[in-house]
């Protein structure tokens, strides 16, 4: 269990670990993990970043389309040092799992060197995504005006307008940062962030 805290106890400097998570897709993880890492970089941080979404690979495919625009533009777009892990076939395989997690071990140490690591995750509770959350020094939750997305914080009783208790990701974010602090790790930051704000009214907005 130990070892899956990748940069405990290592003493002296090391990158701090900002990981979108959502156990739903369509919430904004990718778009949000681009602008944060892009951002990290105009202000002068080394920034290296990882995809562990590797069946969509939006993060991955949002930097290759930067990189080949700038290279047909002339343009200075700078990006971060990326690496993508997982199997595109979603396999279930122990075998398969193992390797997937002894790559994205390899992935963080690769990048240890860097400032920032923004880490892109998939929709569901995946051994890669439960890896990406026990890393995670901030975890950041996109969610839409939507109570769908807010159920997974939290089990919802939308007559009286009430949370009956944690939701299914909320769940496994407890667990990890549970594993954290045994591990003498600081705990989890976490911030619920609203996404895709609109300037049209509706009922569910107002909920």
């Amino acid at each position: 269990m130990d070892k899956e805290i990748v940069f405990a106890g290592n003493g002296g400097p090391r990158p701090h670990v900002i990981v979108l998570g959502s156990e739903k897709g369509g919430t904004g993880k990718s778009t949000t993990a681009m602008h944060l890492a892009i951002a990290l970089i105009k202000m002068g941080y080394s920034v290296g970043s990882i995809d562990f979404d590797a069946r969509q690979a939006t993060f991955s495919r949002y930097l290759a389309n930067r990189a080949a625009r700038a290279l047909v533009t002339g343009s200075a777009l700078d990006g971060p040092i990326h690496r993508q892990v997982g199997r595109k076939d979603g396999s279930v395989d122990p075998a398969a799992q193992a390797s997937d997690i002894a790559w994205a071990k390899e992935a963080f140490n690769e990048l240890a060197h860097c400032d920032f690591i923004v880490v892109d995750t998939p929709g569901n509770a995946t051994p890669l995504a439960r890896l990406a959350h026990v890393n995670a020094d901030t975890l950041i939750t996109p969610l839409n005006d939507s109570l769908i997305d807010l159920d997974i914080i939290a089990e919802l009783d939308l007559v009286n307008k009430e949370a009956l208790g944690p939701g299914i990701y909320t769940q496994i974010v407890w667990e990890q940062n549970n594993r954290r602090v045994a591990m003498g790790v600081t705990p989890i930051d976490w911030i619920v962030m609203r996404n895709r704000l609109t300037h049209i009214d509706s009922r569910n907005k107002r909920e």
